[in-house]
């Protein structure tokens, strides 16, 4: 899943792009999307900071479908959001107001609700 043709400059850039156009939740909701829901809110919220903070590893579960690279799972979601934008806006803000639900929910709900993911 490594996305050899992407630099790690291009990821950043798309990514923090996302993030200023867009928003904090807007690349939270693409992560939780991305991950078919593996990912909850506080999850992704902690690898959005941790992008911000220079980090580019990452050592969950998922992120060793992308050698651990943070860059590229974080640029694979975002590039997926972008492209369901594309035919449907509709659900992307559908998208961003579940991730801005899910967290005022407590981590144990979040996780519930992470497990359920792919059936709603």
């Amino acid at each position: 899943m490594a996305q050899l043709d992407r630099t790690h400059n291009d990821m950043r850039a798309t990514i923090q792009k996302a993030l200023d156009e867009r928003g904090e939740n807007y690349v939270i909701a693409a992560m939780i999307e991305g991950s078919i829901g593996y990912h909850t809110y506080n999850h992704a919220k902690r690898l959005v900071d941790e992008f911000k903070s220079g980090e580019e590893v990452c050592y969950c579960e998922r992120a060793s479908l992308y050698d651990n690279d943070l860059l590229s799972m974080m640029d694979d979601d975002v590039r997926l959001m972008q492209r369901i934008e594309e035919y449907s806006p509709d659900k992307v803000k559908v998208l961003v107001q579940f991730a801005e639900k899910t967290s005022q929910m407590s981590n144990e709900s979040q996780e519930s609700i992470s497990l359920l993911y792919p059936t709603l």
